[in-house]
């Protein structure tokens, strides 16, 4: 499927460049993200973890001057959350949480589609905007977690989970503007908008329970700040 939408699109670029003389432009850029994560009903994500993360990624870039195919590896992670904000977790649910530890949460895949970069509002001068969509597959990693709680027909309760991961799907809509250039360099600024979904099992084992199979559903709809570099390859 995405073959089917990537290749046309790689032809009819082609095809608009040769009829206007402008020749396939290439360039890579490199970013970083800090991003706030939102919160929905009924997400084990944002249950468990921090709302602010951070990432890396790159793009690489074809096409005409204004209309280009990206594709983008990216990296995006979450520490988990504290013991002060897990035991007013477990107190909603009436244990007694006294011990807990936690990791880092993360994504990581390749996103691709299409980069569009505006016209300029006064030639050779910044800023120039530019707006991108793009779909691609993902993997979402949870790590393993310890907690000892107390409830009320149970003491000294030890719950654990292993780590675990499980493939995806993201979508992401990115708004930015390259705002100063420095030789062969171009240096931008721009927000994204990044939907991630992921169904994740993992095995759960406790002193008072045979271990079982459960599953983390993963729904992340991140806010990014993002700034990076942009370099031309000839």
């Amino acid at each position: 499927m995405k073959k089917c939408i990537i290749l046309p699109a790689l032809i009819s670029m082609y095809a608009l460049t040769a009829q206007t003389g402008v020749p396939f432009s290439q360039c890579l850029r490199a970013g970083a993200q800090l991003g706030y994560t939102l919160t929905q009903q009924e997400n084990t994500f944002s249950d468990l973890s921090n709302a602010t993360g951070f990432g890396v990624g790159m793009d690489y870039c074809i096409g005409g001057k204004h209309l280009k195919f990206v594709a983008s590896p990216y990296i995006f992670l979450w520490q988990g959350k504290s013991l002060t904000d897990m035991k007013a977790y477990y107190k909603e649910r009436d244990f007694t949480l006294n011990s807990y530890n936690s990791g880092t949460y993360y994504t990581s895949g390749v996103l691709m589609g299409l980069h569009y970069t505006f016209k300029r509002a006064v030639p050779d001068k910044f800023p120039v905007f530019y707006t991108a969509v793009q779909y691609g597959f993902v993997s979402a990693n949870l790590p393993a977690t310890e907690a000892q709680y107390d409830e009320v027909a149970q003491e000294g309760v030890v719950q654990r989970t292993d780590a675990a991961k499980g493939l995806g799907t993201a979508l992401q809509l990115s708004l930015g503007a390259e705002v100063l250039k420095a030789g062969n360099t171009t240096y931008y600024a721009g927000l994204n908008f990044r939907r991630e979904a992921a169904d994740i099992p993992y095995l759960a084992t406790s002193n008072v329970n045979t271990p079982a199979t459960q599953l983390f559903l993963w729904r992340t709809q991140t806010i990014q700040l993002q700034i990076g570099a942009t370099f031309s390859i000839e």
